[in-house]
């Protein structure tokens, strides 16, 4: 383990040890990581990552945590709490720059008040910029990377901008890959919107169902369809592992707030054979697992079917 004299003299924020992970993330499950931080700013953040970098240590950024299932376990490293940090979104002529814990609601409603469009497509997807990149999540059939121009990220020690198809996203750990800092949207402009009926404006009222704590989305939209229509259609809904469930709206839920990871990684093998079974379909994940096993996670989120977690 690292010298915490040594990471107090480089982070300025708060530093924990075995700090549950429950609480950072949708699902509420997870256990502990052996290290906690959270920086107060951007440079911090920076020199933070940094540290961990040149001492060997695996790391974890974490945003809002909406796209996040966390293992019983923990995680075996320090888990980066990015909270309200790198949220800034700035407009430039026709370009829409937003840091990567910038959610799409907010981008939206600026894009519309600048008269530019381009956002119509994922203005409604939950989540953060950067998780979205990292997870290449998708609305409506359009890819959150095709829409971006460059992303700022911090690769080794340096801080450096790339197009899309030059990052190295890292799965669930972030150490083996790119960390995200920024991207940037080229727009279009328009005349003047009304901001009232404008998509991009009405898409951010996010619905609200009434469901426990938990994700609207879990899996990807397989080509020509929606994975939510096929998880009602085969009547998944109400289905539950534990303390597990599928939402009102085709999302995972903690029912009574004691659900644990391994009831929503059974719940997740139930409604895939389910869907497999009505439609021919493997569904595939557009979720990011932290503490498992790098090799089992991967093929779990293409929907292959190991047999340990």
């Amino acid at each position: 383990m690292i010298s915490m004299e040594a990471l107090r003299s480089v982070c300025r924020g708060r530093v924990a040890l075995s700090e549950p992970l429950r609480t950072h993330c949708a699902l509420g499950v997870g256990g502990p990581a052996d290290l906690v931080v959270e920086p107060v700013d951007r440079t911090d953040l920076v020199a933070t990552l940094r540290y961990f970098r040149e001492v060997g240590l695996p790391f974890c950024a974490v945003g809002g945590g909406t796209t996040l299932l966390v293992s019983d376990d923990g995680y075996r490293g320090a888990v980066v709490l990015l909270g309200d940090l790198l949220t800034a979104i700035t407009v430039g002529g026709t370009t829409l720059r937003a840091e990567a814990g910038a959610r799409f609601g907010r981008m939206a409603s600026l894009a519309v008040q600048h008269r530019l469009v381009g956002l119509e497509s994922v203005a409604g997807l939950n989540g953060t910029v950067g998780g979205a990149l990292a997870l290449d999540r998708s609305q409506g059939g359009v890819r959150v990377r095709d829409l971006v121009a460059r992303i700022e990220v911090l690769r080794g020690a340096e801080v450096t901008t790339l197009r899309p198809t030059d990052v190295r996203f890292g799965d669930g750990d972030s150490s083996r890959g790119d960390v995200i800092l920024s991207a940037e949207f080229p727009l279009r402009e328009v005349a003047p919107i009304d901001a009232a009926t404008h998509p991009d404006a009405t898409r951010t009222r996010r619905h609200r169902t009434g469901d426990p704590p938990g994700t609207e989305r879990i899996f990807r939209d397989p080509t020509g369809d929606r994975a939510r229509r096929l998880i009602e259609s085969a009547g998944l809904k109400g289905v539950r592992v534990g303390g597990a469930t599928v939402g009102s709206r085709g999302g995972l839920v903690n029912l009574t707030g004691e659900a644990t990871a391994a009831d929503f990684i059974e719940l997740i093998r139930q409604v895939r054979q389910a869907v497999k079974a009505h439609f021919g379909v493997t569904l595939e994940l557009e979720l990011r697992l932290v503490g498992f096993d790098p090799v089992w996670s991967r093929a779990f989120i293409h929907g292959e079917e190991p047999l340990a977690a």
